[in-house]
């Protein structure tokens, strides 16, 4: 049986929830890919509807600073929400930017049209859809979707049961005597919002956190578990807890959190334990698949690589995301790009593209496939600022061939056009581009 809650529940005042604002996102998401399988003869109806459904103005501005892990000034055109802007300035700058606003902009304008003065940057990055971008895009722009989803195959697999990462955890749940509850108790899951979730989201992501509301939460409540971590000597105190949400497709780890954001009992291994924890109780339940949530699409973020760890495949991008434009490989560029390897959608499937500065050769190729190659990806895109020449007659092992196409660095800002991914990695059994 629950003990009673010790404590004050934070008198943190709710945020609105609007399930008309929360529908019409769905039903817009729905209708755009209808729209695209629209036959020919709707076109003037499909473009038509595409601008009504599809905001077609931005509001840009134009940051400059120091680019972060380099010493170099970098210079963006943005085009985006002040929550992934300040997620986007903390992945690109040391430190604050010289911020210029530029006023609101007609998205094909910069799409499509040679850039104003004022518009010149090394890099742009604009918040668009997936449809949207599919319409503008000439080939030379990367979409990078805001979040992507995974999924792990429950009982998880004895390889990766034995790895580091499982033992780590297996030794953590050991030393410190964790143990788990699942309840769906209302003073629990209130507990929960504004002692547990609310705390770690602020204090870990700060400016760029996106929390949901305690309403939108808790009109999902009859759909949901909360699994608490406790420790066995101290049975009155919950210091962590997930939300496992019950969908039609099957469960998802929804949302975390950690008692007022303490970093100790992260460090003790609380927040890893819920993984383990959550699979198992899932797995007593007859699952034998979890979605793991969404996860940011840069591939040397520390949850999208803690999952992968946990055996995760990838499964879906948002259809929410950044277009992205190389305009020009200065130094700070290349260090930006080295720095932040991410997924990316092409022709509707995941890929990864991952940049290397140093002399490319078959250990480097193997060493990024190990560190960005997530099961679920159709290709990892490797692409290079300098070619070890002997590669051109030698050929990846197989296995490699079938998933890692290597480019030249320079495509990226040719004058013509960047080339599409193939649709298909099966048919690659040799190194292909800048090869021959």
């Amino acid at each position: 049986m629950l003990v009673k809650i010790d404590g004050v529940i934070s008198p943190m005042k709710n945020q609105h929830f609007s399930w008309m604002s929360h529908v019409w996102k769905k039903v817009r998401a729905l209708a755009m890919q209808a729209i695209l399988r629209f036959p020919a003869p709707l076109v003037p109806l499909r473009r038509w509807l595409r601008r009504w459904l599809i905001p077609h103005k931005i509001t840009l501005c134009r940051a400059e600073g120091v680019v972060k892990g380099g010493d170099e000034t970098l210079s963006l055109l943005c085009g985006a929400e002040d929550g992934n802007k300040n997620y986007l300035h903390q992945l690109m700058f040391n430190g604050p930017a010289r911020m210029t606003g530029l006023g609101r902009v007609r998205l094909r304008d910069v799409f499509c049209k040679a850039p104003a003065p004022e518009h010149q940057a090394d890099l742009v990055l604009l918040e668009t859809t997936e449809p949207l971008h599919e319409w503008r895009d000439d080939g030379s722009w990367f979409f990078i979707p805001t979040w992507v989803a995974g999924e792990v195959d429950l009982p998880v697999g004895e390889k990766w049961r034995n790895n580091d990462t499982f033992q780590t955890i297996r030794r953590r749940i050991r030393k410190h005597g964790f143990e788990y509850v699942v309840t769906r108790d209302e003073e629990r899951f209130k507990d929960f919002y504004y002692n547990m979730y609310m705390p770690h989201a602020t204090k870990t992501y700060g400016s760029t956190a996106r929390c949901h509301s305690y309403d939108e939460m808790w009109v999902k409540r009859k759909d949901c578990d909360l699994l608490l971590i406790q420790k066995k000597n101290q049975p009155a105190l919950f210091l962590a807890a997930q939300i496992i949400t019950y969908e039609p497709a099957g469960p998802r780890l929804w949302s975390v959190g950690v008692r007022d954001g303490n970093k100790e009992y992260v460090r003790e291994g609380a927040l890893a334990s819920l993984y383990h924890f959550s699979f198992e109780h899932l797995l007593k339940k007859g699952f034998t698949k979890v979605n793991m949530g969404w996860s940011r699409p840069f591939l040397k973020d520390g949850v999208l690589q803690f999952k992968k760890r946990l055996s995760q495949s990838v499964t879906a991008g948002r259809w929410q995301g950044f277009s992205l434009k190389v305009s020009s490989l200065t130094p700070a560029v290349k260090s930006f790009l080295v720095n932040n390897p991410f997924i990316f959608l092409a022709n509707g499937r995941l890929h990864g593209a991952v940049f290397a500065d140093t002399l490319l050769t078959l250990e480097k190729i193997m060493e990024l496939d190990r560190d960005f190659f997530h099961p679920g990806m159709v290709r990892l895109c490797i692409y290079y600022f300098e070619l070890n020449r002997s590669l051109e007659a030698a050929c990846l092992p197989p296995e490699l061939a079938a998933r890692l196409e290597l480019r030249p660095a320079t495509e990226l800002v040719s004058g013509e056009p960047r080339k599409r991914v193939a649709p298909d990695a099966g048919d690659a059994a040799h190194v292909e581009s800048g090869l021959n």
